[in-house]
């Protein structure tokens, strides 16, 4: 039921032709991570490819840790009563922050993470790589 949301979802976008779902997670072995997922993407597309994960708010909950970013406009206009405190209140991750765009860096600073996963739209990609200036000074 997700991949045909999912295959909706990427067929109905402004981009239909450079979106596609993938079936790998139902191919690979179990338990599957995401990271190796994306090691095998990585590894049989190359680091060019771009690839976003879909995840549902059942699986955000299940995370150790969220941090979620105020909304703001990237490449849009506002949405008059869409904000991020309406997610933040829905999600029952025990250990969440919601902190300002502006404040990431700084949350993620002397922090320890295994894994770290961004997600999100507009140009939070843009912030990656003072996140990882950050964590890498953590030693």
């Amino acid at each position: 039921q997700r991949f045909e949301m999912a295959e909706i979802a990427c067929t109905d976008s402004k981009y239909p032709e450079r979106i596609r779902p993938s079936v790998i997670e139902f191919m690979r072995p179990k338990p599957s991570y995401t990271i190796d997922t994306l090691d095998y993407l990585t590894q049989s597309y190359g680091e060019q490819m771009e690839f976003s994960i879909l995840m549902g708010s059942d699986n955000v909950d299940r995370l150790d840790e969220v941090i979620l970013l105020d909304i703001y406009p990237a490449r849009e206009l506002p949405i008059e009563g869409v904000t991020s405190q309406i997610i933040f209140d829905r999600m029952k991750c025990e250990k969440k922050l919601l902190i300002r765009r502006e404040d990431l860096t700084k949350t993620v600073k002397n922090r320890n993470f295994e894994i770290l996963l961004t997600a999100g739209a507009g140009d939070i990609a843009d912030l990656v790589p003072e996140v990882v200036k950050a964590l890498e000074s953590n030693g």
